[in-house]
């Protein structure tokens, strides 16, 4: 067990590292608080909001408190914990809100302090006492393997702990949290946020999901911690700590013809799997991949399909929202192909979806992408039919006429010429053997290539429509 106290006297008492002084626990559930005491039989006391509580470590010297729910507490608090043997521990600055969980790969661990060129604007403006960071990193698990095959009960640094958001704390931590976040709390002001990061630049899925998964999935090994060395490392320790909703941007460690054809059903085992095992329906939050360099073709030449992938999974799993982001990917100067700078438009899209499904603050139609949900094929036409379109609609960028989308045939993708026909209708032209209708599955995909968006400039996410299927989002 982890030890993070601002004060306090402790010869045996240590509480789990997910707990410490600057932490947010999740409003409305109970608040469990777990550790150990060197012994069994040992009384230990805590007291947190007026209540007090009292327990008995087992035979194994464990112990834990559970203190009843509470609504949103802005004003900071003391947790504070003792043993009958006189150990006694305090965490200050504790508030009670909303927690959100933040997974995936290298563009959800990216940091604000590599982003932060891209907004100078904003580097006079980072600091927040009511949204509070919990950062850990890819590199100290890479340089541990000796925690990578078991799940692990606790924290794996002792360093790692709650923060407030400082301008240090905040370019530390993930670029697209913190711009989720801070969206978010300018509206939720009376609500203070939690945000967890548990993401790792190069993670495939299955080194994200619980090893049995990862097993039913198929998978036997990986590429770098092996199969469920990230779920073990950054995700089990987390199981005890009731989260609001989960957030994720991953997909390219797939982009490949080994699995790229998967992707949608691992996809969809993962979200069950860690719904089970936080025994919470959480909501899911997902980032379409974006654009990346023309390098990226060597490196992921399914994107495409692996976005398509990641829009069809509406169909397949509950209580799961989409943020595109084809607009925000590579651009000429960046500092590599990989990684786009541009993170602060997909956090604030994720907390537009936040607003919207969790506080429904922002009518849906307002606040996510156009999303299609018909397809009429007639002799010479596809006619779509989208939703979330807001007030209708409409081209961005600057190009003159619709682009982005295309045809395919005999396993081969043309573009197509395309027009918008109504408030909720675009018109895409084809042949009678055309097998399915795309758009944005182009590996470079910006404004310059596909520009469909509703009044609110929210891009349509990337998609592919089979001429047979059954397509009921």
């Amino acid at each position: 067990m982890g030890l993070m106290n601002e004060i306090g006297r402790s010869a045996g008492l240590k509480v789990s590292g997910v707990v410490s002084s600057n932490m947010v626990f999740q409003r409305a559930v109970p608040i469990c608080i777990r550790g150990t005491a060197g012994r069994s039989g040992l009384m230990v006391f805590g007291e947190f909001l007026g209540e007090r509580k009292t327990t008995v470590t087992d035979e194994e010297g464990n112990w834990r408190l559970t203190f009843s729910p509470h609504s949103a507490v802005l004003e900071p608090q003391t947790l504070k914990l003792e043993t009958e043997a006189g150990d006694l521990l305090e965490f200050h600055e504790i508030l009670v809100g909303d927690v959100y969980f933040i997974t995936g790969q290298s563009n959800a661990e990216m940091t604000l302090n590599q982003c932060i060129a891209a907004y100078p604007e904003d580097q006079k403006d980072l600091t927040s006492d009511t949204v509070r960071l919990f950062t850990q990193t890819r590199e100290y698990v890479i340089n541990h393997p000796e925690v990578w095959k078991t799940p692990q009960d606790d924290v794996v640094n002792p360093a790692w702990r709650w923060n407030k958001t400082t301008e240090e704390t905040a370019y530390a931590f993930s670029a697209l949290g913190y711009y989720f976040g801070k969206e978010l709390s300018k509206t939720i002001t009376d609500v203070p946020i939690g945000l967890i990061m548990a993401a790792a630049g190069g993670a495939q899925i299955s080194e994200l999901m619980p090893e049995e998964t990862a097993k039913q999935q198929g998978y036997t090994i990986s590429a770098a911690v092996g199969i469920a060395g990230y779920y073990n490392t950054l995700i089990h320790p987390f199981l005890h700590t009731p989260i609001r909703a989960m957030l994720f941007y991953q997909g390219e460690s797939e982009s490949n013809p080994q699995n790229c054809g998967q992707y949608g059903k691992d996809l969809e085992e993962f979200v069950k799997a860690l719904r089970t095992k936080w025994g919470s329906s959480f909501k899911f939050y997902n980032v379409q991949l974006s654009s990346h360099g023309k390098i990226s073709y060597d490196y992921w030449p399914r994107i495409g399909e692996l976005r398509a992938a990641q829009f069809e999974a509406i169909n397949h799993i509950p209580d799961y929202y989409l943020a595109a982001a084809l607009d925000c990917g590579f651009q000429e100067g960046d500092p590599d192909f990989a990684h786009p700078l541009y993170k602060k438009a997909p956090g604030q899209r994720l907390a537009r979806l936040v607003l919207s499904a969790e506080y429904g603050l922002l009518d849906m139609e307002y606040a996510a992408s156009p999303h299609p949900v018909s397809a009429q094929w007639k002799e010479n036409c596809v006619q779509i039919g989208f939703r979330y379109v807001g007030d209708g609609l409409k081209i961005f960028g600057e190009c003159a006429h619709l682009i982005g989308f295309q045809i395919e045939k005999n396993g081969e993708r043309k573009d197509a010429a395309a027009r918008i026909t109504g408030k909720n209708m675009v018109e895409v032209f084809c042949d009678d053997e055309a097998e399915a209708v795309c758009y944005g599955m182009q590996q470079l995909a910006g404004p310059d290539i596909a520009n469909l968006s509703n009044s609110e400039n929210l891009p349509s996410p990337a998609f592919r429509l089979e001429r047979k299927q059954a397509f009921t989002p």
